[in-house]
């Protein structure tokens, strides 16, 4: 919803701040007071295109911003997070227009183009009255409109459904059979990577191993003079395990002349000579083992250099070659169809398609049913709201070529506004009041106010009175249940209908004109309607009348 529309510096309002609440609100006031110049600044900051007219002389720039609510489960919150303009509270849209013409446009204070601004305004408001904001006028709406009436569990879900699996069968297909030649070149590619690997023998567990043997060959000499020190230090002529034995000899001599305290040191000496032991005897075996061969250091060599040599190709380190063996391993199974792969998934797509078919013709019939209903209902609301004889045809069309999740009708609102006259499209043939009040019938009838949840009404009243403005009152109202409803009307029988009343005023100071903007309290709403009823002269009686006529509206 709309909670609030600012104007500095527009036409002839200087500053006006208007608050906004749920519900329906009826904005009145005199001939050229100001209300259409309320729209054309919601207008403005929607998208409209601005010029320098639009600056109250004498200032430099004007500025318009709208703070708008949506829902949480308006689409409004996606696509602001998709933009990168979300904002956690609420959306705000602001335009500023300067004396030379120039236009600025921000969302959530975030600079946007007005494109930009336009796209999101069809989405939070729909403004009847002026083409530029009058969503029936769109195929794409007539067609949600449409299907807002269908019942639950209809057809739609499983067009959507199976149109999806059909995308995804034409996509595999599309992958398989498009771009042979490119398609067969990666595969010989594949194979003849493959093949480097098979001639080389390659064993994805030698990796580490081949670097390990490497090393120890490469360094054999070294070692081999290591070790042999090692050893003889440990088990030589003058070795630790020599002078080991020797101590342990005389610890066990002096634990014999003295056995206090002695224990513990001949049995540490005795491991330690366990441990010399074994030391030595695992060193001799190492020992034993190593070889300085250099037949065997040069095939590393050469084992090591070729798997460089492939690891640099693949652009990888050698550790990364037994992935890179899966990987094109993988994706050589997956495009090394056989024909009969292919055939099977022709057939599989003949088959979604045949589904899909099967479930838009449904819905097609579906769509013929309500559309007959809603044309009936329409037309019937159209005698109500002053357009006796007028018709209202939902018209749909199968079209095979226009295949999409929501199947393949083409939905188009035609209308004639009189009797006798051929019906046509309603963008084209219904004048601004008749496109209001056909498209507050639709509304109603179709329920479609979930996408946009604020509407706002001009000319909606215009060249009707009576019972038929008391039943556009009735109308608006019932819809201000559902969405927010905003309606400048000069009739009493719809003002009297509303939630809310704000009262529009123009006043001359100083040789300057200026608009102001008042939310009238129950008191100055009877003065308000009465003024409607009776202008100038409000009497006793027209106030009462004018009472009765809230009072009625708000028991209805």
């Amino acid at each position: 919803m709309l909670i609030s529309l600012s104007i500095q510096n527009f036409a002839i309002i200087d500053s006006c701040e208007m608050e906004l609440q749920p519900g329906m609100t009826a904005l009145t006031g005199e001939t050229g007071a100001g209300k259409s110049i309320l729209l054309d600044a919601l207008g403005l900051v929607l998208g409209d295109r601005a010029d320098a007219t639009s600056v109250k002389s004498g200032k430099k720039r004007a500025e318009i911003s709208a703070e708008f609510q949506p829902p949480e489960s308006s689409t409004v919150w996606e696509w602001l997070e998709q933009h990168e303009l979300d904002d956690d509270t609420s959306c705000i849209l602001r335009r500023v227009v300067s004396r030379e013409g120039k236009s600025r446009g921000y969302i959530n204070n975030r600079p946007v183009s007005i494109q930009t601004l336009r796209q999101i305004g069809e989405m939070l408001i729909d403004i009847h009255g002026q083409h530029e904001h009058q969503s029936l006028t769109r195929a794409l709406t007539q067609r949600e409109m449409l299907d807002s009436t269908l019942k639950s569990g209809t057809a739609l879900v499983q067009v959507k459904t199976a149109w999806a699996e059909l995308q995804k069968a034409r996509k595999r297909l599309e992958d398989v059979t498009s771009d042979s030649r490119r398609h067969a070149e990666r595969v010989d590619l594949l194979r003849f990577q493959l093949q480097e690997f098979n001639e080389m023998q390659f064993d994805s567990n030698e990796t580490d191993s081949i670097e390990a043997r490497h090393h120890q060959m490469a360094n054999a000499g070294q070692l081999l003079e290591i070790g042999n020190r090692a050893l003889e230090s440990l088990d030589g002529d003058n070795s630790a395990y020599s002078a080991l034995t020797k101590a342990g000899r005389d610890l066990e001599q002096l634990s014999r002349l003295d056995p206090a305290g002695q224990n513990n040191r001949v049995e540490a000496v005795n491991t330690a000579i366990i441990n010399c032991n074994e030391a030595a005897t695992g060193l001799r075996e190492y020992l034993s083992e190593l070889e300085v061969d250099n037949d065997q250091l040069e095939w590393l060599d050469q084992r090591l250099s070729t798997l460089d040599r492939l690891a640099r190709k693949h652009q990888v380190d050698i550790h990364e070659l037994p992935g890179v063996l899966s990987r094109l391993q993988q994706e050589l199974d997956a495009l090394d169809m056989t024909d009969a792969d292919i055939e099977s998934l022709r057939t599989q797509c003949t088959a979604h398609e045949e589904t899909y078919h099967a479930c838009c013709n449904k819905l097609h019939r579906q769509r013929s049913k309500a559309a007959a209903q809603m044309g009936e209902r329409v037309s019937a609301a159209m005698d109500e709201l002053g357009m006796t004889g007028g018709s209202f045809i939902c018209d749909l069309q199968a079209d095979q070529t226009r295949e999409s999740e929501y199947g393949w009708d083409r939905v188009t609102f035609r209308v004639s506004p009189n009797p006798g006259q051929p019906p046509g499209d309603i963008s084209k043939i219904a004048s601004g009041g008749e496109l209001s009040r056909i498209s507050l019938a639709v509304q109603l009838l179709s329920r479609s106010t979930d996408s946009v949840n604020a509407f706002v009404f001009d000319e909606v009243d215009s060249g009707i009175g009576g019972g038929t403005a008391e039943t556009v009152g009735r109308y608006l109202r019932e819809l201000a249940g559902q969405a927010q409803v905003i309606c400048v009307t000069h009739l009493p029988q719809v003002a009297s209908q509303a939630h809310h009343h704000q009262r529009v005023s123009k006043t001359v100071t100083e040789q300057q004109t200026f608009t102001a903007l008042q939310e009238l309290d129950e008191e100055q709403r009877v003065e308000e309607v009465a003024r409607m009823l009776g202008g100038k002269k409000i009497t006793k009686r027209t106030r009462q009348h004018a009472q009765e006529m809230i009072d009625a509206a708000a028991d209805a």
